[in-house]
């Protein structure tokens, strides 16, 4: 009984852990000024009409993964005010057909860039 007592506090210590990292993730990501742009008004061209059935999962390591993307956008990060130096970053995350991974990828890049001044645009769109 001892025993199972011990691996249980250690894997919600672990689990603790992991969902600290996260939220602090989440919170790093939240506070940086950002601003979503559909990258096209109305109809896209060429596309086969359907509803959008966009899918995001977070897995147990904290990363997004986007499937079924219909609608594609260009998220903008800004730097502080002070800090930009007026140079920009196009980070376009893979994933290859099936997915985009947005977290490692995408968000995470663009944090480490906006702490050096530039301003990033990350783009979200599927090839399927």
């Amino acid at each position: 009984m001892k025993q199972y007592k011990l691996r249980c506090n250690a894997i919600i210590k672990k689990h603790i852990k992991l969902l600290s990292l996260f939220n602090f993730m989440l919170l790093s990501v939240a506070a940086i000024s950002q601003t979503v742009i559909p990258l096209y008004a109305g109809k896209i061209p060429n596309s086969i009409a359907g509803l959008n059935r966009e899918v995001s999962d977070t897995g147990v390591n904290g990363r997004i993964i986007i499937r079924k993307v219909s609608i594609p956008t260009l998220t903008a990060y800004f730097p502080e005010k002070d800090k930009a130096n007026g140079t920009a970053l196009i980070i376009i995350p893979g994933g290859g057909y099936h997915h985009v991974e947005i977290t490692n990828v995408g968000y995470k890049i663009a944090v480490e860039f906006i702490k050096l001044g530039v301003t990033c645009l990350c783009i979200k769109i599927s090839f399927a």
